[in-house]
């Protein structure tokens, strides 16, 4: 992202109508329109697919190499966002680090509530190793609820627990 597509979200979110304290719903619709706000650069390819029956979005930035895989998870406090609205700040994250990426479309709160969110970003941290990504090219980021969530999809992963799959 630029810093003049920065500036501009910036901008958008000190004067947006967004408040994470009123009705969802709206508070979706309202983050979503902030998001798409800033156009992705040129050289980002997107798809949609699925990792262990969650909702992606691949994203590939030329230049980067396919062997290394970001698994990103979204911010939005749990309870909004979407993978799609992260392609913009996840794919600088890509073009960053050299690597294709990941964003899962994780299931939100309070419709789903906790541990849906590590559920479904275990499920597709392990659809990336059913697919033939070796677990030392695979990194785990987020931002913000994502950042959170990525801690704990990382510790569900190691310690497991009785209602998840055993850790890896």
């Amino acid at each position: 992202m630029s810093q003049q597509q920065r500036d501009a979200l910036d901008q958008l979110l000190r004067d947006s109508p967004l408040d994470l304290g009123g009705d969802v719903a709206e508070q979706r619709v309202i983050f979503e329109e902030i998001m798409a706000a800033s156009p992705l650069p040129a050289d980002v390819m997107t798809s949609a697919g699925t990792l262990g029956g969650i909702p992606v979005i691949n994203v590939e930035v030329a230049g980067t190499d396919p062997e290394g895989v970001i698994c990103y998870l979204h911010g939005g406090a749990y309870a909004i966002g979407t993978a799609a609205s992260s392609v913009g700040l996840a794919s600088d994250l890509a073009r960053r680090a050299g690597a294709r990426l990941v964003t899962v479309d994780y299931r939100l709160a309070p419709e789903h509530p906790h541990p849906a969110a590590i559920d479904d970003a275990v499920a597709a941290y392990r659809g990336l190793l059913d697919s033939g990504v070796a677990a030392p090219a695979i990194a785990i980021a987020g931002e913000s609820a994502g950042a959170g969530l990525a801690a704990a999809t990382l510790v569900a992963l190691t310690l497991g627990s009785p209602n998840r799959a055993a850790p890896c």
